[in-house]
Formats: structure tokens, C-alpha cells, sequence
């Protein structure tokens, strides 16, 4: 497959402005083994073009309406998959709470099989609010609150005992007696 001669003029100035080989694969449509060869071939180095060249080629891409559009599209496509996934994952886990609760749906499934639900969820919930936060330093989306925030929370998963799940029952049902009184 030939390559385009703008894309390859394109990923080679990405390439000396030290992007990686999949960025520049994204951004240009040109797959990354078509892109080693090619800058194989030229000699090509990342990062070795000047702060002014540099500046020139950040300065066309922005002002490139179809990469800001692009851009715009895969931002608005990314948010709108995590709100579906988010969304369907609050369902999930209510369901599966409710199965925890349920005596008669907790005979039905076994405690073991909730119990792995209940933990892949919550893997789940982890690994969107750790891509949400990604997104959001990447679009430096309220930068002054994620500048204080050293590290991710840990995310300690444990399998629960029959006196957890036990305890989480009473619990509930002490709490839907105070609620129904």
C-alpha cells in the first residue's frame, strides 16, 4: 500500500517533534510498521527538530480545522462511551446488590457467584474513573484541582464470608425497618 505523501510529510514532522510511533499512527492514518519503515529509511529521529520548528508544526495542527475536528469528535465519542458504561455499571451493581439481599435470589445464585460479580463491577467502576481522570488531565479539565492529587487510591478487593454477606443483610434490613417506620 502506498503511502500518502501528506500524511508521511505530516508523521514525519510529528516524529521529530518526539511523538510516539502509535500517536503518530492515529493522528495520520498510516499504520506504525509503514511509519519505522519509512523514518527507518529517512533517518528519521524523534524529537530532533528545533523549539522554533517545533512550534510551527504545533501552531499548524491546532489551526488545522479537521484535526481540531477530529479531535473534537473523538473527545465528544469518548465521553459519551463512558456515560453509557458508567450508567450501565450503576445498573449492574444494583442488581447485583439486590441479588445480595435477596434470600431467595442469593439460594438461587450462589454467594460465590455474586460475590465475583460484585468484584468485577467494582473493577469496572475502578478502571472508568481511572480513564475519566486520564481524559481530564490529558484536556487539563479543572487543572488546579488535579495538581494537588499525588496518587490513585488503591482499590482493595477481598473475597467477602458468609458473615460479611450475613452482616451486610441485617444491616439492610434494620435499615429498611427504620425507613419503613
Amino acid at each position: 500500500m502506498k503511502s500518502d505523501p501528506a500524511a508521511l510529510k505530516k508523521a514525519i514532522t510529528l516524529r521529530l517533534a518526539g511523538y510516539s510511533l502509535a500517536s503518530i499512527a492515529f493522528k495520520t492514518g498510516l499504520s506504525a510498521s509503514t511509519l519505522y519503515r519509512q523514518f527507518s529509511k529517512l533517518k528519521v529521529k524523534s524529537g530532533s527538530i528545533s523549539a522554533a520548528a517545533l512550534d510551527e508544526a504545533r501552531n499548524e495542527l491546532l489551526n488545522d480545522a479537521g484535526f481540531v475536528n477530529d479531535l473534537k469528535h473523538t473527545i465528544a465519542a469518548s465521553i459519551v462511551d463512558d456515560i453509557m458504561v458508567a450508567k450501565r455499571t450503576r445498573e449492574a451493581i444494583v442488581l447485583t446488590l439486590d441479588e445480595l439481599i435477596d434470600e431467595q435470589s442469593a439460594i438461587k445464585a450462589s454467594l460465590a457467584d455474586l460475590s465475583l460479580r460484585a468484584r468485577a463491577l467494582a473493577a469496572l467502576a475502578t478502571s472508568l474513573s481511572v480513564t475519566q481522570v486520564v481524559q481530564r488531565k490529558a484536556l487539563n479539565v479543572d487543572a488546579e484541582s488535579y495538581q494537588q492529587v499525588q496518587e490513585l487510591p488503591t482499590l482493595t478487593i477481598r473475597k467477602m464470608s458468609d458473615d460479611d454477606v450475613a452482616e451486610i443483610q441485617d444491616r439492610l434490613k434494620a435499615h429498611s425497618a427504620v425507613t419503613e417506620d
